[in-house]
């Protein structure tokens, strides 16, 4: 299959998993010096071919920083525009080594990080399976306006997260906002979209069930660090056995 392809099949599975309505959320991969990202007001659940747009990635970092912004949100000939959202897709792409990027609505994520619980409660885990699919930590950013400052805020957590763990993450979470998934496969980044949902709804009962009773930090290194654990992340996530930070 081609990108386009692997890419419109990939928005359709995470609409598939109720983790979009309408026009909510945005995909993106990599091409070479650009990437292709969903329209401004298309839906991942019915997304075709054309329902993405091609954008330059030195000029939406560009844009970032406030210069190189021409025509960078001008419709183009079929009426289409790059989601406002790109400019998160951008620095994903560019500094958190991912070749392809899910942004969704999940309804779980976004509940858990509208609460005075917040990304705080996905400091910890509650079970093995968000630690190999999800990475034994997350990142996080409070809510941000989507558009440049949200792009800003990510950039600065995603260099910060890289400072402390020594690589990207691969779970970002949004305030008030939702999920990005960073992968470097479609697999990778369906399947850690579908996991964080999960864990978000698990947290929920946890939390309205007397409040969670988390993993110890050993307990999840334990799991983070296990050969045969790290032999089934390469099969859910089509990526090397790299720990999941």
């Amino acid at each position: 299959m081609t990108l386009i392809n692997d890419l419109v099949d990939l928005s359709r599975r995470l609409a598939d998993q109720d983790l979009v309505t309408l026009a909510e959320g945005n995909t993106s991969v990599l091409d070479g010096d650009s990437f292709l990202v969903k329209a401004s007001g298309r839906q991942m659940g019915s997304a075709n071919a054309d329902d993405f747009v091609r954008v330059d990635l030195d000029t939406a970092l560009s844009a970032i920083e406030g210069t190189g912004t021409d025509g960078l949100f001008a419709p183009d000939d079929a009426g289409r525009k790059p989601s406002i959202e790109a400019l998160m897709h951008a620095v994903c792409l560019a500094e958190g080594a991912a070749t392809w990027v899910a942004h969704t609505h999940s309804p779980g994520v976004v509940g858990v990080m509208s609460s005075h619980a917040g990304a705080d409660a996905f400091d910890r885990h509650l079970y093995p399976d968000a630690i190999v699919v999800c990475g034994r930590r997350v990142a996080s950013v409070p809510y941000v306006s989507p558009g440049r400052d949200l792009a800003v805020a990510v950039r600065t957590e995603l260099r910060r997260y890289t400072d402390v763990n020594g690589r990207p993450p691969k779970t970002l979470l949004l305030g008030n906002h939702g999920l990005v998934a960073l992968g470097s496969s479609p697999t990778e980044t369906l399947n850690v979209s579908i996991m964080a949902e999960k864990w978000s709804r698990i947290l929920a009962t946890a939390i309205a069930s007397g409040g969670p009773r988390y993993l110890t930090d050993e307990e999840a290194d334990e799991i983070d660090g296990r050969e045969d654990e790290g032999f089934r992340r390469v099969q859910l996530l089509g990526n090397d056995n790299r720990q999941g930070q």
